[in-house]
């Protein structure tokens, strides 16, 4: 029985290895727990103890680059060009500068883009007929 399930649960390992290196945001926190317990329960000691500690590296380092900044330019952004009469009630949108409002727009499309997942892009999950239960 050992002479079958040692080279089974390397293989195992071994895709879960590849999983978590290259598609670690595919994982939520259910599935974390989910795969800590079958690490746990399941593979070997040693096994277990890479698979834990992948998972430690890859939570820690995606923490550290969820910054928005780690996205931005690597220079300040240009000072807004707001208009003299920014509190005025006669102000209207004609008196803003084009560029000031393609800049404020980029801004808000940004953090909506942000938040898509890869894979939800690579599948394009937004458009399937059932997008609304995506």
């Amino acid at each position: 029985v050992e002479k079958i399930q040692t080279p089974i649960r390397l293989r195992v390992f071994n895709v879960l290895k590849l999983w978590i290196e290259h598609y670690f945001i595919d994982f939520d926190i259910n599935m974390l727990t989910c795969l800590k317990e079958f690490a746990k329960n399941i593979l070997s000691t040693i096994m277990s103890k890479q698979i834990l500690k992948l998972i430690r590296q890859k939570r820690t380092g995606l923490e550290a680059s969820k910054l928005l900044t780690d996205f931005q330019f690597n220079e300040l952004p240009p000072y807004p060009d707001v208009p003299k009469n920014i509190f005025s009630p006669s102000l209207s949108i004609w008196d803003i500068s084009d560029l000031e409002i393609a800049r404020q727009l980029t801004i808000i499309e940004f953090n909506i883009f942000y938040n898509i997942k890869p894979r939800e892009l690579l599948h394009d999950g937004y458009s399937h007929s059932n997008k609304q239960e995506l």
